[in-house]
């Protein structure tokens, strides 16, 4: 792709996504691989869950959440659903309160001095 956009995300670095990344190299297909231990799931304005294959335990069809963190599959979090936490969630003036929620969470469940560090290289 020619305007600087990445054309595929290859989630896993395993020897499949490895195998995957050599045959969109060879076809000259743009692409990165990431090796993800958390998926933060930004609906926007339209909700389709189709694509996701994880057993996701839903409720009239959404997915089953607490302020969107997944219990049922750690790693997984939602940001802009409608109610996540509030009305106003799936606004503007909700989703950073939520999206705080989430990377709070996150870091809170990494390995002790990790986030300091982090936040330190961060600074720099």
């Amino acid at each position: 792709m020619s305007d600087g956009q990445i054309g595929t995300v290859v989630i896993g670095g395993s020897q499949s996504g490895l195998a995957v990344g050599y045959y969109l190299k060879q076809r000259d297909l743009s692409f990165v691989i990431l090796e993800v231990s958390n998926v933060i799931w930004c609906t926007g304005f339209t909700w389709d869950y189709d694509w996701i294959d994880l057993s996701l335990p839903t409720h009239n069809g959404v997915p089953i959440h607490n302020r969107g963190i997944v219990d049922s599959c750690p790693g997984l979090y939602f940001v802009g659903l409608l109610f996540l936490y509030s009305l106003s969630s799936a606004l503007l003036g909700g989703v950073g309160r939520d999206a705080r929620h989430i990377v709070e969470h996150i870091v809170s469940t990494r390995p002790t001095g990790w986030a300091s560090e982090r936040a330190q290289r961060m600074a720099r």
